[in-house]
């Protein structure tokens, strides 16, 4: 016998609001030829989390930033490694989702997949919306900015614990290329990362880069002989700067990347008192199921768990002086779309599964200009539209003899 629960929300949103848009310098050395033999000097880093260029000594907020050779040192790649990575930044397993980050101990983490993080998250001043956003691999970042703190006023909402911002490495002026490739030995984890510039004018330089990674489980699944879940990530991202005349630029980012996962990161940390899981073993005949923290005696049957995704991120982002001003104009599609399964059961047969399906797309349009950030009294004004349509299709499977109850069979939620 077989019972089946399905279960679809989805969510529209449209929204007046600005996203942030993260960018980084240091300035010139200041250390002539003759100070540098016996002196070394600071340089000083500035930052635009706020929408301006200012010294990160300045601003009154807290604020972050993580270098490029500091993502390479760490050897991340993904959001399960950025936990720690900034004093206060944790990221967490969402439940039955992927990960949520939190600052300082808050943040978001729910089962209802629609409401967005307290902790946003901007890919080249991009909103990402929803914790499948962090699925996209993390490489060949120019840097990372995290600003602590409520920023709804200039950021946009969902702002209210704080921002994390990647930033894309940028082409340089000369032809170059770079290659990394790293093995970790406890999990078998093999990473391959790298990328070309490639200046095709004066004028127009571009860059390509890509990245790709094959990562062993950590939980020992003793029925089945192997270590899950394994995780494999492929991405791929071109570059183009275009720069026609000193007081224009446009900037066009476009990635591909996809997620892939057999298996899952779950094992059984105890059975209920009256030994629920332990009589579902013996009902299908198993002997060898135990309760063990890091050990699986999980079978999966005829329905094995996996998770899947694919992503496409295009971003235009064009900035033109005007005196001491700058317009801003900052167009964004992303879209993705997940399809993964759970076994619930935990002994050898499909008896419980739960089966997602996760569609999202999203556009943005955003005009701003600034003022110079240097003065006395400095202001930025914009207008940003954003639209996203989000949806959730879950389909519940159990067979006997798991009991399975309640009459909820179709729900749709929109926002």
């Amino acid at each position: 016998m077989t019972r089946k629960l399905f279960l679809h929300s989805g969510a529209a949103v449209m929204a007046l609001m600005a996203p942030m848009q993260a960018v980084y310098g240091q300035a010139n050395d200041p250390r002539n030829d003759e100070a540098a033999t016996s002196t070394v000097a600071l340089e000083e880093v500035f930052v635009t989390a706020r929408k301006q260029s200012e010294s990160a000594l300045d601003v009154p907020a807290t604020i972050n930033v993580v270098t490029s050779d500091m993502l390479a040192t760490r050897q991340t790649g993904s959001g399960f490694e950025l936990s720690g990575l900034v004093p206060g930044l944790q990221l967490t397993n969402a439940i039955g989702g992927f990960m949520s980050p939190t600052i300082r101990g808050l943040g978001s983490n729910t089962a209802v997949f629609s409401i967005e993080a307290s902790v946003a998250t901007f890919f080249d001043g991009t909103y990402a919306a929803h914790p499948r956003d962090l699925a996209s691999p993390f490489f060949d970042i120019e840097r990372l900015e995290v600003i602590k703190g409520t920023q709804s006023t200039t950021l946009g909402k969902n702002t209210t614990l704080g921002a994390m911002s990647f930033v894309s490495r940028r082409p340089g002026s000369e032809f170059g290329m770079d290659l990394r490739a790293t093995h970790e030995m406890r999990f078998d984890t093999t990473r391959l990362e790298g990328g070309v510039d490639i200046p095709l004018a004066d004028t127009l330089k571009v860059r390509v880069s890509g990245y790709t990674s094959n990562e062993e489980g950590f939980i020992e699944n003793r029925l089945r002989d192997v270590h899950e879940p394994t995780r494999k990530f492929d991405a791929g991202r071109l570059v183009a700067v275009l720069e026609p005349s000193p007081n224009f630029s446009a900037t066009l980012i476009y990635q591909h990347d996809t997620y892939e996962m057999d298996g899952q990161n779950v094992s059984l940390l105890s059975d209920s008192p009256t030994g629920v899981i332990q009589g579902l073993a013996n009902a299908i005949g198993q002997t060898n199921f135990d309760v063990q923290k890091g050990v699986s005696y999980n079978g999966y049957g005829t329905r094995p768990p996996f998770d899947r995704q694919r992503s496409d991120r295009t971003t235009l982002i064009s900035e033109l002086d005007l005196g001491d001003f700058t317009l801003t104009s900052h167009t964004a599609y992303v879209y993705w779309k997940n399809n993964r399964r759970f076994d619930l059961d935990f002994v050898d047969a499909s008896l419980l599964t739960l089966e997602i399906e996760e569609p999202n797309q999203l556009f943005s349009q955003e005009f701003r200009i600034a003022s110079p950030a240097d003065k006395r009294v400095s202001y930025l004004a914009g207008v940003y539209y954003v639209w996203n349509e989000w949806g959730h299709d879950q389909l519940i499977i159990a067979d006997a003899p798991w009991p399975l109850t309640g009459a909820v069979t179709h729900f749709t939620n929109k926002v």
